[in-house]
C-alpha cells in the first residue's frame, strides 16, 4: 500500500511530515531494528513502479520539549533513483512503524510537498511560459520562465505553487496541508491531492 507509483503520476518527489503523540516509542525502536541510530529511526526501502526505480524513506525523531510524548514523522518518496539503498527489500517494516504510531481517533495535519515534472509540449499552463513582451526591451531579462502562486482562506495559506519552464520540461512544485488520521493509505490520498492542485495550473493540452 505504501509503494506509490510516482512515475505514472509524473511526480518526482513527495514528502509528508507531521508531529504526532505516541506512547509506543520503545516498540518503534524494536520494530525499526537496524534502522535505529541515536534515538532516531531512519529506514529507506527501494521498489519498482511504472517500470521506474523508487525509494521510500521513513524518518521518526522524538519531539523535544513537548508536554506529551510526541514524535516528528516524515515520509519521503522519490523517483527515479539511480542507486537505491537496500534494493529489492519490501516496505513492510515501514508499515509496521506506521501501524504503531497510528491512532484511528487522532486526526493530524500533515505538511506536504510534491514536485511534478512533465513534457512542456503536452501541458497548457494557466499563464503561458515562457512569458514574453516587446514592452520589456531594455530590461535586464528576456522573458519570464516561472511564477509563484498562493491560495488563501482568510489569513491562512491553503496551498502554494511554483511553476517553472526548464528546457523541454514543466516543473510544478506544490506545498499544501492534508488533514487525516495516520494510516498506510495516507500517502496515496496525499499524492492525488497534490496532483489535483498541480492540474489547476497545468492541464493536459488535449483537454
Amino acid at each position: 500500500m505504501l509503494e506509490l507509483d510516482l512515475a505514472t503520476s509524473a511526480c518526482r518527489y513527495l514528502r509528508i511530515h507531521t508531529r504526532c503523540r505516541t506512547e509506543a516509542w520503545e516498540k518503534v525502536e524494536a520494530v525499526a531494528g537496524a534502522g535505529l541510530s541515536n534515538r532516531a529511526v531512519f529506514i529507506t526501502r527501494a521498489y519498482t513502479a511504472g517500470g521506474v526505480a523508487h525509494a521510500l524513506s521513513l524518518r521518526v525523531l522524538p519531539a523535544q520539549r513537548e508536554p506529551e510524548p510526541s514524535v516528528d514523522l516524515s515520509l519521503t518518496f522519490t523517483q527515479p533513483v539511480t542507486h537505491p539503498r537496500e534494493p529489492g527489500l519490501s516496505t513492510s517494516r515501514v508499515e509496521d512503524v506506521l501501524g504503531l504510531l497510528a491512532s484511528a481517533n487522532q486526526s493530524l495535519v500533515f505538511d506536504c510537498a510534491a514536485r511534478f515534472v512533465e513534457d512542456r509540449a503536452r501541458r497548457t499552463t494557466i499563464i503561458p511560459l515562457p512569458l514574453k513582451s516587446d514592452d520589456w526591451k531594455g530590461m535586464p531579462f528576456d522573458d519570464i520562465s516561472g511564477f509563484r502562486f498562493r491560495k488563501r482562506e482568510a489569513d491562512k495559506t491553503v496551498y502554494s505553487v511554483i511553476m517553472e519552464a526548464i528546457d523541454t520540461e514543466l516543473h510544478v512544485f506544490v506545498a499544501y496541508k492534508w488533514e487525516a488520521p495516520l494510516s498506510v493509505d495516507l500517502a496515496g490520498a496525499v499524492l492525488k491531492a497534490g496532483g489535483d492542485i498541480a492540474r489547476k495550473f497545468a492541464h493536459p493540452s488535449t483537454d
